[in-house]
C-alpha cells in the first residue's frame, strides 16, 4: 500500500507526471490521520457538552424523593409548604385575618365600599361618608391623591371626611389607608363639580315683607327675555328684562327670614343665591292710586300718592325722575310736585328708605298742557270786572280761566296763544292764573296780576244845583243798625243794607270808616250801592262805616252811619 521510490515503475522514472498523484509519501499518511483524529474529537466533545445540558436540565427539575407524605391535612391544621408537613392552624381573632402562606393572624386590609355623596363643589368643603369595614384607628383617606380634611373613624365600618379642594371635573379616585400601610380604593367614585357662573350679584334692596306684591332689581349677567326667578321656590311676577345685568321683579308672599333665591336663564342650568332675600313680618308698600292722573310734561303739577307701607324719608319718582319736594308724608298718603316728563304714561314709584320700591304702573300721564306766560295789565280791581288779556300756549275752545280759585268771565279763546276775559273779585295782592284746557290739566302762572282797591270815581264838575221844589224834601240822614263779621272775613253792605224802600235809586258819592288802628278797612261802589268792610283777624274795638248819597226823591246829599265789629 505504500510504497517506496525504489519500487516505482520504470517506465514512468524519466517522464513528467500529469493529472493527480496516486502515491503519497508516509508523512503525508500521517499528517492527514492526524487531522482525522482532532475533528473526531471534536466532534465527540461538543456531543458530550450537549448531552451534559441536557441531563442537567433534567435532573434540576426532577425533585428530590421525599418521605411519604399525608394526602391531606384536617381542617384544624395547616401543609408547610416547605416540608409539606401538617401542622396546626393558627386560630385567629374576629378583627385579625388568617394569612394561608403564613398560617400567621395579620391585621386584615380596609375594605372600601361606598362614598356618599357623591359629587360636590371644585371649591371643596364637601363632607364624605365612606362605608366598608377594616378602618383602623388612625386611618387615612384622599380624594385624587390629596388627603381629605377633619377625617374621622367613626367605627371599623364607617369614616368621615372633607373634600379639599379640586382642579378637575371628573371622577377621581377615593383611598383609604390605614396605619399598617394597607389601602384600598375606590376608582371614579367622587365628582368634583365646576363652579357655577355668577349670574347674580345683588337683589337691591335685599328684604321685603312677607305678604310679597313689592318690588325688587335683581343685578346679574346674561339676563334674557324669559329668564324666571322664584323666592323660597314661589315664582316671582311681573319679571321684566331691563338689560342683560338689570331685572325688576315683584316678590311673592313667602314666611319670615332668609330664603334661596333661583333664577333659571333659558338654555342654561338654575342659579341659586343661597339665603339671597330677607322676609320681615312687615306692611308691604304699595302705591294704589295716584290723583290727578294727569299734568303737563313741564312738570309742577301737584299730585296725591294713596297706599301703604309709606314712612318717613321715602323718595317718589314720576317716570323715573325724582319728584319735587315732599309737602305731605303719611303711612297712606304722600303729596309731591312732578317733575318735567315725555307725553305718555309713566310709573309711580316710591321707596322707603332701604327698603323695596312700591311702583304703581301707568298711574301717571303726562300731556300737553296749556302755558300761561303773561297776564295784562298786571293790576285788576279786587272788586273784578278788570278786562284782561292772557297770553300763552295751547289754549283751546272750552279753556276755564281762574284768579286765586275765583272763575273769570266772558272767557274768549282767541287763538291757541291769547284769552280774553273779565278778572272776578279778589282780595288785594297778588293772584295765581290758571288756564284749564277740556280734560287737561292746567297750566298757571303765579303772581300773574295783582288785585288793588278801586280808585273812588272822580267827582264830576260841579253844577248849579236845582232850586229844590218846596215839595221835594231833603235826603235824610240814615243811622242803621249795628253788623258784625266774623274775624278776618270781609261784611258787604249793599243797597237793600244802606237805605230804606223810601229812599229810591241811590247812589253813593263818598264812603269812609272811623275807628281805632287794625280795626278794619272798606271798600266802596257808587253804582249800584255797594261798601265792603275787611274785618282785622284779631279781635279789636269796633268802628262804624260812614257815607253820604244822592237820591232821585230827595233833594241834596244824605249821610249815614252803620256800626260794625269783629266777632
Amino acid at each position: 500500500m505504500f510504497g517506496r521510490r525504489g519500487d516505482a515503475d520504470p517506465v514512468a522514472r524519466g517522464r513528467p507526471r500529469r493529472g493527480r498523484r496516486d502515491v503519497y509519501a508516509w508523512w503525508e499518511y500521517a499528517i492527514m490521520a492526524l487531522v482525522a483524529v482532532l475533528i473526531l474529537g471534536g466532534i465527540f466533545v461538543l456531543v458530550r457538552v450537549i448531552l451534559s445540558s441536557t441531563s442537567g436540565e433534567a435532573s434540576s427539575s426532577t425533585a428530590a424523593p421525599v418521605a411519604t407524605l399525608p394526602a391531606a391535612c384536617a381542617e384544624t391544621e395547616w401543609r408547610d409548604p416547605a416540608t409539606g408537613e401538617c401542622q396546626p392552624r393558627a386560630e385567629c381573632s374576629a378583627e385579625m385575618a388568617y394569612d394561608a402562606q403564613t398560617n400567621t393572624c395579620v391585621q386584615p386590609a380596609p375594605n372600601l365600599v361606598g362614598v356618599d355623596p357623591n359629587e360636590g363643589p371644585a371649591a371643596g368643603g364637601t363632607k364624605l361618608t365612606l362605608t366598608g369595614s377594616a378602618f383602623q384607628p388612625g386611618a387615612t383617606v384622599t380624594i385624587n391623591g390629596a388627603p381629605g380634611l377633619e377625617t374621622t373613624v367613626v367605627g371599623p365600618s364607617t369614616m368621615e371626611t372633607t373634600t379639599p379642594p379640586g382642579n378637575v371635573y371628573y371622577g377621581v379616585d377615593v383611598t383609604v389607608t390605614n396605619p399598617d400601610g394597607q389601602a384600598d380604593t375606590l376608582d371614579n367614585v367622587f365628582t368634583y363639580a365646576a363652579p357655577p357662573v355668577e349670574y347674580v350679584s345683588e337683589i337691591v334692596p335685599p328684604v321685603g315683607s312677607t305678604q310679597g306684591d313689592e318690588a325688587v332689581v335683581i343685578k346679574g349677567r346674561d339676563f334674557v327675555d324669559g329668564t324666571l326667578v322664584s323666592f323660597f321656590g314661589r315664582p316671582a311676577t311681573d319679571i321684566q328684562v331691563l338689560n342683560p345685568e338689570t331685572m325688576r321683579v315683584t316678590i311673592p308672599a313667602a314666611p319670615a327670614g332668609k330664603v334661596n333665591v333661583n333664577v333659571r336663564i333659558p338654555g342654561r342650568d338654575v342659579y341659586t343665591l343661597k339665603k339671597g332675600f330677607t322676609y320681615r313680618n312687615q306692611a308691604p308698600r304699595r302705591v294704589l292710586l295716584v290723583r290727578p292722573a294727569q299734568g303737563g310734561t313741564s312738570g309742577g303739577t301737584t299730585i296725591n300718592i294713596t297706599g301703604t307701607g309709606f314712612a318717613p324719608g321715602a323718595k317718589v319718582t314720576v317716570g323715573g325722575k325724582a319728584a319735587g319736594t315732599v309737602k305731605s308724608v303719611g303711612s297712606t298718603r304722600i303729596q309731591v310736585v312732578t317733575p318735567p316728563g315725555a307725553l305718555g304714561k309713566v310709573p309711580v314709584t316710591v321707596r322707603n328708605p332701604g327698603m323695596p320700591a312700591a311702583i304703581l304702573d301707568d298711574a301717571f300721564q303726562y300731556v300737553q298742557a296749556p302755558t300761561v306766560t303773561g297776564v295784562k295789565p298786571v293790576k285788576v280791581a279786587e272788586d273784578g270786572g278788570t278786562k284782561v288779556t292772557i297770553s300763552g300756549t295751547g289754549f283751546l275752545k272750552g279753556a276755564t280761566v281762574t284768579f286765586d280759585g275765583a272763575k273769570a268771565t266772558n272767557v274768549v279763546v282767541s287763538s291757541p296763544t291769547e284769552i280774553r276775559a273779565e278778572a272776578p273779585p279778589g282780595k288785594p295782592g297778588p293772584a295765581l292764573v290758571v288756564v284749564k284746557n277740556p280734560n287737561q290739566p292746567p297750566g298757571e302762572l303765579k303772581k300773574a296780576v295783582t288785585y288793588v282797591a278801586a280808585k273812588p270815581e272822580p267827582k264830576p264838575s260841579p253844577k248849579p244845583s236845582p232850586k229844590p221844589s218846596p215839595t221835594v224834601a231833603a235826603c235824610p240822614t240814615l243811622t242803621l243798625r249795628a253788623q258784625s263779621a266774623p274775624l278776618g272775613s270781609a261784611l258787604v253792605l249793599t243797597d237793600v243794607d244802606l237805605f230804606p224802600a223810601s229812599v229810591r235809586s241811590p247812589r253813593l258819592t263818598a264812603a269812609g270808616f272811623t275807628g281805632p288802628p287794625g280795626s278794619g278797612s272798606i271798600t266802596w261802589k257808587a253804582q249800584p250801592p255797594r261798601i265792603i268792610w275787611q274785618a282785622p283777624d284779631t279781635a279789636s274795638p269796633s268802628g262804624t262805616v260812614t257815607f253820604s248819597y244822592q237820591a232821585s226823591n230827595c233833594s241834596g246829599t244824605g249821610s249815614g252811619s252803620v256800626p260794625v265789629s269783629a266777632r
